[in-house]
């Protein structure tokens, strides 16, 4: 899988460079991939075939004991390894690092960014309660809940929530410098994330061009899936009101085996989408590279004239 990752590209190139390298590399892609993303859509779709079982039990059954909470922790948490096993394999394409190094790198990252959910999620209830006692009617008997209220806390939640989104995009830069290069996250990753401000408008666009791109791609795939979703939702309301299920007793194992072939797809494409990062992180390397070689010749050039 070679092609010259530090290029200055922009958006569309980005994009064409990542078909390329996919479409030319793809029998390599599917040889190395195929098991483990085989592995993780079996596990996502278990779990949801378990998750619609349980919707058919009467409300007084539905109360999760120990077994269920064990089946429920054990296929989340198996489901998680399976992630970290298809990333792995998807960046050792890139990097040939090897899957171990690989599995480590990601793990160090999935500390980072348990670290920032758990700072934004705080920032977020302090604003939220500080929000609840700022727009708190003065009729203390209304209560703070009230649907006012609670539709301006909301709206303002919204909005920081986008924005918040907005500002964590540089982050992608260092967490994608952290995979592909050879270096401790500890020291690079603040002046990783400085460089990914500066390019904040660039990387923007990509993922803005990638989501709308996956978004239309992910919508038709879905298509199928809606159509069982809507018919077993259906059938649950009709069991709810005393009637018999309308669905073949297959219905369960033909909803499992569409959500793997689905699942399967998707990741596939969302690996493309992964190589339009990695082309966009060389576009932004190469500039910084310019620049900096550019910084050295007007030094040097300063340094001449001078003497």
């Amino acid at each position: 899988m070679e092609q010259e990752l530090y290029r200055s590209r922009n958006v569309s190139k980005c994009v064409k460079a990542a078909y390329t390298l996919f479409n030319t590399n793809f029998k390599h892609i599917f040889k190395k991939l195929w098991l483990p993303f085989l592995v993780l859509s079996m596990l996502l779709a278990w779990n949801l075939k378990i998750y619609f079982q349980s919707l058919a039990f009467p409300y007084s059954e539905l109360q999760p004991d120990a077994f269920t909470l064990v089946i429920y922790g054990v296929g989340g948490i198996m489901s998680l390894v399976a992630y970290v096993w298809v990333l792995a394999n998807v960046f050792n394409l890139l990097n040939a690092q090897g899957i171990k190094a690989n599995v480590i790198k990601l793990l160090k990252i999935m500390v980072v960014y348990l670290a920032l959910v758990v700072l934004i999620s705080i920032i977020m209830g302090i604003i939220v309660a500080g929000l609840f006692f700022y727009f708190k009617p003065e009729d203390t008997t209304q209560g703070l809940m009230n649907s006012a209220v609670l539709l301006k806390v909301l709206a303002i939640c919204f909005l920081l929530m986008v924005v918040i989104i907005l500002l964590i995009i540089p982050i992608y830069y260092a967490f994608m410098q952290f995979m592909i290069e050879d270096g401790k996250l500890r020291s690079t990753f603040f002046p990783a994330v400085k460089i990914g401000f500066k390019h904040w408008g660039f990387l923007f666009v990509v993922f803005f061009v990638l989501g709308l791109i996956m978004s239309i791609f992910i919508s038709v795939m879905m298509m199928p899936v809606f159509i069982l979703t809507i018919s077993q939702v259906s059938s649950m309301k009709s069991m709810a009101m005393g009637d018999p299920s309308g669905l073949p007793a297959y219905f369960s194992w033909l909803y499992f085996i569409t959500f793997v072939v689905v699942y399967f797809i998707t990741m596939f494409l969302v690996t493309w989408g992964i190589f339009v990062l990695y082309y966009a992180y060389g576009s932004i390397k190469r500039n910084e590279m310019d620049r900096e070689l550019q910084k050295k010749e007007l030094t040097s050039d300063t340094s001449n004239y001078t003497t």
